[in-house]
C-alpha cells in the first residue's frame, strides 16, 4: 500500500470521471484504490471514493459520483490498496508507506528538542525544559504580573490562598468599628462587637456589645414646633435684614441688605416723591421754576383758551350763516339741507358688472369659482373631511375629493377579517399581538384610498392583504390576479409595504403595492 499524488486533477459535481494533468494513472493506480482531494497540508478535504477503473494515464473512473464542488487544478491523493499488485510491487509500496511515517516515529524523545514529541522518562516525569518559562510550576511557583484567586468567605480558616480582599475584610471585621445601616433595626446575626448600626427610618443608633445590639441614642433633632425655635445661619452681618429661607417659617437667612438700602413705599398721593428735578418726562419742577411764573411768554394757542372771546357751537346756526352770506350753491358756501342733484343723475344708467351678488351662495360653506374668464359659479360645500383640489376636467376647475388627513391613524389587526374604507384611508395597519395566520380582505378599490402596513410583532405566521373580488394588486409594478393576496410568509418586526388605489377604467380602480422593507410576495395561481 502507498500514496500516489503526482500532478493535479479536475472533478465535476455529479460525475464519476476524474481528469488528470501530469498523471500516470495507468501504472500507479488500480481498481479498488481509494481517491480523495487534499489541501496544501495533504489532508483530505472531503469524502473518499473507490476507483472503479483506470481508462488511461490521465483518466480514471470512480465507483460513486463525485459529491463535492466542481473544480480544476486540484491536489489529490490515491491510496493504493493490495488489489492485483505483485508481491514485489506490494512490498515496495509497503516500504514506501512506512518510510513516510518514519519521521514521526523518530520524533518522541525525553530530551527537549525543537519539533520533537515529549515523552516521560523512566520516572514518569516530563523534563522541565519542555515547559515554557511563563508557565508556573506546582512546586514553589513564583508569580508575576497581577495573579488572581478566588476570595474565601469571611471566617475561613484553611490552607486556601488569602486574597487582598479577604485580608482587608478580615481586618475590618476584627477591628469592630464598622458602620452598618438599614431601614429597620439590626439583626443579631450581623456585625461583631464594636460595630455600629443606623436605622434610617427612626434614626436610632445601635452598638454591638457582647454579641447584642444596644441602643445608644437618636441623631434626629427636635421637630422645631413651638415659639422661639427659629434657626439661623452660623454667621451674619450686623445691621443686615433677616429673611425666611424656604417656606417652613423656621429657617432664616442673612438677606445681605440693610434698611438704608431700600426706598420707602410711595402711596398713590405721593407720586412725585423721590423724583429728579428737570424738564424731561418723569421729572418734577422746583418751586422757583420759571415755567411756573405768570410772567412767562405764552405759546401759540386757539380761541378755546380764552374764556369769553371764542365762538361756541350755538353761534354756528343757519340764520347766522345765511345772514353772513355763507349759505348757497357757490364756491366756499354751505349747501342748504333740501339741496339735491336729481336732475343730473336721472338719465344715468347704473351697472354692477364688477360685483358678485351674495345670492349666489345658498349654503353654509359654499365657495365661488370661475368656469371661464369673468364667469363666476357656485361650488357647493363638500363632504366633511374632504379636500378641495384642482381638476381641469371639472366645470369650475376644482372639485371635492376624499379626505387627506394630516394625522395618520394606526389600526391594529392581529386576526383575519375585512378592512373597511376608513381603515384603508390614510392609515397605518399594524399586526401587533398576532399569534396565528392573518388574511385581511380589502374593500372594493375606489379613488383616494391609501395606507401603509408596518409589522410590530415577529411571529412564524403569514400576514396577507387580499384584494376584493374584482380587484387586483400590482406588487412593485407586476400585476397580480383578481382576488389574490400580497403577503409575507413569516411576520417580522419592521417589515413595511405601502398600498394605494389608481384608476384603471372609467369607473374602476386597482391597487398598487410598493415594498419598503421585508420579503413581500404575491400569490401565484394555485398558491
Amino acid at each position: 500500500m502507498s500514496w500516489y499524488r503526482t500532478g493535479t486533477v479536475a472533478v465535476t459535481n455529479g460525475s464519476k470521471t476524474v481528469t488528470g494533468v501530469g498523471t500516470l494513472f495507468t501504472t500507479a493506480v488500480n481498481a479498488g484504490d481509494a481517491f480523495a482531494l487534499v489541501d496544501a497540508n495533504l489532508n483530505p478535504t472531503g469524502a473518499w471514493y473507490e476507483v472503479e477503473s483506470v481508462t488511461n494515464n490521465t483518466t480514471l473512473v470512480l465507483k460513486q459520483s463525485y459529491a463535492g464542488s466542481t473544480g480544476s487544478n486540484k491536489q489529490y491523493c490515491v491510496f493504493n490498496l493490495v488489489g492485483n499488485m505483485t508481491t514485489p510491487s506490494f512490498a515496495q509500496r509497503l516500504a514506501t508507506f512506512f518510510a513516510s511515517f518514519q519521521s514521526l516515529i523518530d520524533k518522541p524523545t525525553t530530551t527537549p528538542t525543537a519539533s520533537s514529541i515529549p515523552i516521560a522518562d523512566s520516572g514518569g516525569k516530563i523534563d522541565d525544559g519542555w515547559i515554557p518559562a511563563t508557565v508556573a510550576r506546582t512546586e514553589s511557583p513564583t508569580f508575576t504580573g497581577t495573579p488572581a484567586a478566588p476570595t474565601a468567605p469571611s471566617g475561613t480558616n484553611t490552607g486556601q490562598i488569602a486574597t487582598t480582599e479577604f485580608v482587608k475584610t478580615s481586618i475590618a471585621l476584627s477591628a469592630g468599628n464598622t458602620w452598618y445601616s438599614g431601614s429597620s433595626d439590626p439583626s443579631d446575626e450581623s456585625g461583631v462587637d464594636g460595630d455600629f448600626y443606623l436605622n434610617t427610618t427612626s434614626w436610632d443608633v445601635f452598638k454591638k456589645i457582647s454579641g447584642e445590639w444596644s441602643l445608644q441614642g437618636n441623631i434626629k433633632g427636635a421637630s422645631g414646633e413651638g415659639s422661639g425655635d427659629v434657626i439661623g445661619p452660623e454667621g451674619a452681618t450686623a445691621g443686615n435684614l433677616a429673611t425666611f429661607s424656604g417656606t417652613s417659617g423656621k429657617i432664616i437667612q442673612d438677606s445681605g441688605s440693610k434698611v438704608a438700602d431700600f426706598e420707602p413705599a410711595i402711596g398713590a398721593k405721593g407720586t412725585a416723591f423721590n423724583k429728579n428735578f428737570g424738564s424731561s418726562a418723569g421729572d418734577v419742577c422746583e418751586g422757583n421754576d420759571s415755567r411756573l411764573s405768570d410772567a412767562r411768554t405764552p405759546t401759540t394757542h386757539g380761541n378755546d383758551k380764552h374764556s369769553a372771546t371764542y365762538i361756541t357751537s350755538s353761534d354756528v346756526t343757519y340764520e347766522n350763516l345765511s345772514a353772513n352770506g355763507d349759505v348757497g350753491t357757490g364756491s366756499s358756501q354751505v349747501a342748504q339741507g333740501d339741496h339735491n342733484h336729481d336732475s343730473d343723475y336721472a338719465s344715468a344708467s347704473h351697472y354692477h358688472d364688477d360685483v358678485v351678488l351674495k345670492s349666489v351662495g345658498t349654503t353654509k360653506g359654499d365657495i365661488i369659482a370661475f368656469t371661464a374668464s369673468a364667469t363666476p359659479a357656485r361650488v357647493g360645500v363638500g363632504t366633511d373631511t374632504y379636500l378641495l383640489v384642482a381638476d381641469s376636467s371639472a366645470t369650475p376647475g376644482v372639485k371635492w375629493t376624499n379626505r387627506i388627513t394630516s394625522l395618520i391613524e394606526e389600526v391594529v389587526k392581529k386576526s383575519t377579517g375585512n378592512l373597511s374604507t376608513a381603515e384603508v384611508s390614510g392609515t397605518i395597519i399594524n399586526n401587533y399581538g398576532q399569534s396565528n395566520n392573518v388574511v385581511l380582505t380589502l374593500p372594493t378599490a375606489a379613488e383616494g384610498m391609501s395606507f401603509m402596513v408596518v409589522l410590530g410583532t415577529t411571529v412564524a405566521k403569514y400576514f396577507r392583504i387580499k384584494a376584493n373580488t374584482n380587484d387586483k394588486i400590482y406588487l412593485d409594478g407586476t400585476a397580480g390576479t383578481d382576488n389574490y393576496y400580497v403577503g409575507i410568509a413569516s411576520a417580522a418586526i419592521g417589515a413595511m409595504i405601502s398600498f394605494a388605489t389608481f384608476q384603471t377604467g372609467a369607473s374602476s380602480y386597482d391597487w398598487v403595492a410598493t415594498t419598503i422593507s421585508g420579503t413581500w410576495e404575491a400569490q401565484t395561481p394555485g398558491g
